[in-house]
C-alpha cells in the first residue's frame, strides 16, 4: 500500500457452504486448516487488521469496490 499499489489489488476468497447439493461439515481433522474459511472473513476479520496496519479507508474502497469495477467493465 505504502508504494501505491492499491489500485492493483482485488480482495477475495472462497468458502464451501453446500457440497453436492448438501450441506458441508469439514472433518474434524481438518478444521484448524479452515478456521479462516467463511464468507465474512475478509469484513470481519482482514479489513480491521489492514486498517491496524495503516491501509486507509479510502484504499480499502478501491480494492474492494473501484477494482473490481474497472475490471468487470473492462477498463
Amino acid at each position: 500500500m505504502k508504494k501505491g499499489y492499491a489500485d492493483r489489488i482485488m480482495l477475495s476468497h472462497d468458502a464451501v457452504a453446500v457440497w453436492l447439493g448438501r450441506p458441508f461439515t469439514w472433518p474434524e481433522e481438518w478444521k484448524s486448516m479452515v478456521e479462516n474459511c467463511y464468507p465474512t472473513y475478509i469484513h470481519k476479520k482482514f479489513i480491521p487488521k489492514m486498517k491496524a496496519a495503516g491501509v486507509t479507508d479510502a484504499q480499502i474502497k478501491t480494492m474492494l469496490v473501484e477494482n473490481p469495477r474497472r475490471y468487470f467493465m473492462g477498463i
